[in-house]
């Protein structure tokens, strides 16, 4: 199978980085304090070396990352499958839980929201081609939301339709209300747009000190994949059970060799 796909940009290399280095230095002149990371970030040498931090984040032993200023949020269960995606090579960067509440009171109204889980995560393909594969595989014949991007080249694979899939919407109301009557409001977004800016913007400000980033990242995809409904089902097992499988598969081949 043929993962790595050649597709010309359909914009110049603008945006993400830049204005996230931006946000970065006008937050940071502010709050310097609140901002300076583990310093192992930034003499990271190997993709290992990124899963080990990444898993101290997840366990809350460091509260930032180059990709969250702030510490994890998330349930124990999501926190265990994290660590177990990790220990099969998978580096999550983002994410939410599939949740939904209805009619909370705050500030003079009844408020609700639903979330779709969603999960962003790399793939190192010299260690896990195969995993890399599967998932792809997989992807072509499941209802799951999904980009997939080549760091080093101009590819994208996504079944995102249009601009954006929105991930979490909202209503409020100064009445309670069932919820078959709200009105929902898209509050953030699975952008399409993301697959055409410069890769390194989650990265980019660390890369001046750390050489090794663009290295390390060299032969990985990028994935983002989204579950359908809305409060529905549970992203990180639907990936677990894959890997799973895949170790399987590798120990059946070992052992008829």
């Amino acid at each position: 199978m043929q993962i790595i796909l050649d597709v010309p940009m359909s914009c110049s290399k603008l945006s993400m980085n830049k204005s996230i280095r931006k946000n970065v230095k006008k937050k940071t002149n502010k709050n310097k304090h609140k901002f300076i990371m583990d310093h192992r970030w930034y003499s990271v040498k190997t993709y290992d070396d990124l899963l080990k931090l990444n898993i101290e984040f997840i366990d809350e032993k460091i509260d930032k990352t180059p990709y969250s200023f702030g510490p994890m949020v998330g349930s124990q269960e999501l926190r265990n499958n994290l660590v177990k995606l990790h220990q099969y090579g998978i580096l999550t960067v983002g994410g939410q839980e599939t949740k939904c509440e209805y009619n909370m009171y705050k500030d003079n109204y009844w408020r609700s929201f639903e979330q779709r889980a969603y999960l962003d995560f790399y793939i190192n393909l010299d260690d896990n081609k195969k995993l890399a594969e599967s998932f792809i595989e997989y992807l072509k014949n499941k209802n799951i939301i999904y980009l997939i991007k080549n760091p080093n080249g101009n590819a994208i694979i996504t079944n995102v339709k249009g601009r954006r899939f929105n991930l979490t919407r909202t209503s409020k109301s100064t009445e309670h209300k069932d919820k078959d009557t709200f009105l929902w409001n898209d509050d953030t977004n699975f952008w399409n747009k993301y697959a055409d800016c410069e890769f390194y913007g989650q990265w980019g400000f660390i890369k001046s000190k750390s050489s090794k980033i663009k290295k390390i990242f060299k032969n990985t995809l990028y994935f983002q994949l989204a579950l359908p409904e809305y409060g529905k089902g549970n992203l990180e097992e639907i990936l677990l059970n894959i890997c799973q499988n895949v170790q399987t598969t590798k120990m059946l081949s070992k052992k008829s060799a």
